[in-house]
């Protein structure tokens, strides 16, 4: 039996992806080993996740302290290299990846791969990250298979690291879910609309985490100007303290009952939220990572929706007006202006033909290009 190691210095419950590769190379009869940084019992809020009958989970945490972890973890990662001896390893983080500079020196007839989930070019006075960068592509250039959420992001990764796409194999898988996934879903969301007495009310939801650079702000500011019959549900991590933030500014937008806040999400409320909702919302800041610019591809809460069927709104750059040409599953809008936000949404809300043709086109490039069946192939011929 064929033995691979799927490598990440996080908690992989977190990686949808992570689950449907180890799932799908069990199916084709591989072991799969996983190593991950165990989660402190704050941060474990996620639920069980299937990842295959053929797993086994190796989760590091040997100290309270950080550093000491990821020192244990590469060891781990090298010794269990040594004593298992793999066919395929999968490294899918820069920290992750940094285990190459000991596996490098066993490696024998392993196949090395990339699969990089994020990728930006460090701010000019961030030294560190520029070492950090460099370390980057060298080891990747070591590899023998890089692996991106969208194709235009490896282009731009192997243009900063100089390196030779003639000479190293690429490809693309998105964050998509499986032709036949079927998600468990709770029942908590009712109970909840209930009790707050709009259980009535047609859902808007933003999924994922909150924190600055993603419009939050805007997306509050709209929500006044929204058709009466629309409510607003923000769900996911909130980044340090923004939650005060968006507490004052719901307070301050005099919308209290119309946004709803849901914080340390479990999977199956997860998806019991995106399954009752009408329409979602799609935004990321291009400028601040590489990725953001081509989250046309590469976004989770992209892959959320067009799986659900549910239309959706997103910001305007040229990597999503060319989903638009191409498939036509969303509206796009500035999302500097809250007006126009809610007029977009408003407007796929009150046309019945224009959401019909959205949630069609949806489920449409859902079985044809965006489920994780088509990428995953590609990945499986490589490796035979």
């Amino acid at each position: 039996m064929k033995k691979i190691f799927l490598i990440i210095w996080a908690d992989v419950k977190f990686y949808q992806t992570i689950s449907f590769t180890s799932k799908f190379f069990d199916e084709n009869g591989y072991k799969i080993y996983i190593f991950y940084r165990k989660p402190n019992d704050k941060e474990d809020f996620v639920g069980k996740v299937d990842f295959g009958k053929n797993v086994q989970l190796v989760p590091i945490q040997f100290s309270s302290l950080n550093k000491i972890n990821y020192l244990f973890f590469l060891a781990k990662c090298f010794f269990k290299k040594l004593i298992i001896n793999p066919s395929t390893i999968i490294f899918y983080d820069r920290k992750a990846l940094f285990c190459n500079i000991l596996i490098q020196i066993i490696k024998k007839r392993t196949k090395l791969i990339y699969h990089n989930f994020d990728f930006n070019i460090p701010q000019k006075n961030s030294i560190s990250e520029k070492i950090l960068n460099k370390l980057e592509f060298y080891l990747a250039k070591k590899v023998d298979l890089l692996i991106f959420a969208s194709i235009k992001i490896g282009y731009e990764f192997c243009n900063h690291s100089f390196i030779d796409l003639n000479k190293k194999k690429m490809i693309e898988i998105k964050n998509c879910f499986p032709k036949n996934f079927i998600p468990k879903k709770s029942n908590e969301l009712d109970i909840f609309l209930k009790e707050k007495n709009v259980i009535n009310k047609k859902i808007v939801c933003r999924l994922g985490t909150l924190g600055p650079n993603h419009y939050i702000e805007n997306i509050i500011k709209s929500v006044k100007y929204w058709n009466e019959d629309l409510i607003l549900i923000l769900g996911g991590t909130i980044i340090d303290n923004y939650k005060q933030k968006i507490d004052k500014l719901i307070e301050d937008e005099n919308v209290i009952g119309k946004i709803f806040l849901f914080e340390f999400i479990n999977s199956e409320k997860w998806f019991e939220i995106l399954f009752k909702s009408k329409i979602g919302i799609c935004f990321y800041d291009e400028n601040i990572s590489i990725t953001n610019r081509h989250m046309s591809r590469a976004s989770s809460k992209l892959s959320n929706y067009i799986f659900a069927n549910i239309p959706f709104v997103a910001n305007k750059n040229k990597d999503f007006e060319e989903l638009i040409k191409n498939h036509n599953v969303c509206k796009l809008v500035n999302v500097n202006d809250p007006k126009e936000i809610a007029e977009k949404i408003n407007f796929i809300y009150e046309n019945e033909n224009v959401y019909i043709e959205l949630k069609q086109n949806s489920k449409k490039s859902f079985v044809q290009e965006f489920n994780f069946n088509n990428d995953f192939d590609q990945l499986l011929q490589i490796l035979k």
